[in-house]
């Protein structure tokens, strides 16, 4: 039976241990359901075998469980993920700048080297003129 308390002795003695880790900040580290509490102590990449526990906590059952591995981002993400496990609910910032791979950096920089070939080639033949170009992603 869980009593009251804890839930505090078990967040503490992972901070204590240090099982917490940054790949797990998305996640709730409690969840509730019905009369029972599920605690997530670690991942499988951390831990392949489960942490060794105190002795004030050995009548607690250690299992392993699938959780999401990101936040949700969307309320629909969310309602998907919250019955696998709670997670924390992160939308994309606005005004923020997002990161772009090594990609859509090569293939935005060939875009803009061929709109800046085009004007310099209308530049060179007399014309100076507004071009607008509609990139299509494929």
């Amino acid at each position: 039976m869980f009593r009251r308390g804890s839930l505090t002795l078990v967040h503490r003695w992972i901070k204590r241990t240090g099982l917490e880790h940054p790949s797990l900040v998305h996640l709730k580290r409690a969840r509730k359901h019905e009369s029972d509490v599920t605690v997530l102590l670690s991942s499988l990449e951390l831990y392949p075998s489960p942490p060794p526990v105190p002795p004030e906590m050995e009548n607690f059952k250690v299992c392993q469980l699938k959780v999401p591995a990101y936040p949700a981002t969307t309320i629909t993400s969310m309602k998907i993920k919250q019955p696998i496990w709670p997670v924390v609910y992160a939308p994309p910032r606005k005004y923020e700048p997002e990161e772009w791979t090594v990609g859509e950096v090569k293939w935005a920089t060939a875009i803009m080297r061929r709109v800046v070939a085009y004007a310099l080639s209308d530049e060179r033949i007399g014309e100076v003129r507004s071009s607008h170009f509609r990139v299509i992603y494929r």
